[in-house]
């Protein structure tokens, strides 16, 4: 099987953590015999063999618009950077046709990869969406909603949408027309997307000696508004407890937390694999990766409810939802102690 792959995110070097799940996800349908092109802005993750099926990376125009921390976050500081659509779209068209025939289409994000793929390509397409992908689509007006939705559903080869989240996907088919949100349902399906975790034992203890020797707390993500990281600090506080925080952002780091900044995806990993606990403070996620890599490393997750982490709490013991940012200094405190 041939399949390309359209993504504004991908590695582009062995430790970036941008898109590593849609890595996983190539490396998963080339471990299951696809030979899969990646088609991403200034993508240059080396191509390869997995299993019986090959990966070939091309590195597209436009990554002034797609490059770290996102499409989003870089229109909001420069809007100009919108003009990187075209180079974009050029590259994406001149990349299909030198494809060829393709049995699959995949787009991680709906806008734009999918919708490009639904105008630009003939093949069944697999549109996957995301958070911030969801957020920003029912942010659109109802008219560019319905446009996007139309372009998707009503092309002439079929189109299936894989959510990561139950929440992402009620969301999205909230903000569109019943018939038009009822044909979208049908075709969809929730898996939240492939992440590859080594075992806790390959990841070393990140602490030169005699630091933080009393265990900390882990708090991973952008220091932005909506990922509430004062809270984060203000509960480890409360809770008596080192936490160390990782990710960039605009937002100068909480003064008292263990700041590292963004840090390579596997010494990101290492430090939640030595974790007491890892603490989620925002309440805007949909399927927050940082929980389930947490979780597959065998760390306790103390989080606010949202998205589907209620879900998950419900089949998941070492998840702990806390009902305000009290409840998470007190529970911090007795799973940290227990740990």
């Amino acid at each position: 099987m041939r399949v390309v792959l359209l993504t504004t995110s991908y590695p582009t070097s062995p430790g970036d953590p941008s898109g590593h799940f849609v890595q996983a996800h190539v490396e998963e349908l080339a471990h299951a015999g696809a030979d899969v092109t990646v088609l991403a802005p200034a993508a240059t993750a080396p191509p390869g063999a997995f299993g019986p099926g090959r990966i070939c990376v091309r590195a597209l125009r436009g990554g002034d618009l797609f490059s770290w921390p996102g499409a989003f976050a870089r229109l909001r500081e420069r809007p100009t950077r919108l003009a990187s659509l075209v180079p974009f779209t050029a590259s994406v068209v001149s990349a299909l046709r030198e494809a060829g025939p393709v049995d699959r289409l995949v787009a991680h994000w709906l806008i734009p990869c999918a919708s490009l793929l639904a105008l630009l390509g003939d093949a069944p397409l697999e549109a996957w969406a995301h958070g911030a992908d969801v957020r920003a689509f029912c942010r659109m007006p109802a008219l560019a909603r319905r446009a996007v939705a139309s372009a998707l559903v009503d092309r002439g080869t079929s189109t299936s949408f894989v959510f990561v989240s139950h929440d992402l996907r009620a969301r999205l088919l909230a903000s569109l027309p019943a018939a038009t949100a009822k044909r979208i349902h049908e075709r969809s399906r929730v898996t939240p997307a492939p992440i590859r975790v080594p075992a806790r034992a390959a990841l070393a203890d990140p602490r030169l000696p005699g630091e933080l020797e009393g265990g900390y707390v882990v708090w991973v993500g952008r220091q932005i508004p909506s990922k509430r990281p004062a809270a984060a600090a203000r509960a480890a506080t409360s809770a008596g407890l080192p936490l160390v925080m990782i990710g960039d952002g605009p937002l100068t780091p909480p003064s008292g937390a263990v700041a590292l900044g963004r840090l390579a995806r596997h010494d990101t990993l290492r430090w939640i694999a030595h974790a007491r606990a890892l603490v989620s403070t925002s309440q805007v996620e949909g399927a927050p990766t940082v929980v389930r890599e947490a979780r597959a490393l065998g760390v306790p997750v103390v989080a606010r409810p949202c998205g589907d982490l209620e879900r998950w709490a419900s089949l998941d013991g070492g998840i702990h939802l806390a009902s305000d940012d009290d409840d998470v200094a007190a529970i911090l405190r007795r799973v940290a102690l227990s740990a």
